[in-house]
């Protein structure tokens, strides 16, 4: 079987960053000082994917009091979020991690939800890169990294 066809269980990583979404901001704060990733994702109390906080998003907390999120459902990107099940190949994830998805953006790490959108990990681009070193597969063309 050609590797592109393979499943993208071996490059996903369940240590994943989450919060819940009707958390309190701080805690999303905290989470993504330590995120490996510089996101947190949002989840419902069933860990199903609501949500992602990322860096760039912190730039909202410097508002006023009056005008700044207090929970994480205030704070987080709750739309197109772009994310991938955990039995996708992986030619359809090094397509989406290279733009071809609903935000038109190459992505350096998405969230690998299952059938029922619960978040079970996340496949980082850098990760994915040195996994694929390893392996003989064609990194030219579109499908390249």
């Amino acid at each position: 079987m050609n590797v592109l066809q393979s499943g993208i269980a071996k490059f996903i990583s369940a240590d994943v960053p989450t919060v819940n979404i009707d958390a309190p901001v701080q805690e999303a704060v905290d989470a993504l000082k330590n995120s490996p990733y510089g996101a947190v994702y949002a989840v419902s109390a069933d860990r199903k994917l609501a949500g992602v906080i990322t860096s760039c998003d912190m730039i909202k907390l410097g508002t006023s009091d009056a005008t700044r999120p207090k929970k994480v459902s205030e704070l987080a990107t709750t739309t197109k979020i772009v994310g991938i099940r955990d039995d996708a190949e992986l030619w359809q994830l090094l397509k989406i991690m290279n733009g071809e998805n609903s935000i038109n953006k190459r992505l350096d790490r998405i969230p690998v939800v299952s059938a029922d959108k619960k978040i079970v990990g996340v496949v980082d681009r850098r990760a994915l890169r040195s996994a694929l070193e390893t392996v003989q597969v064609p990194l030219s063309g579109s499908m390249g990294l």
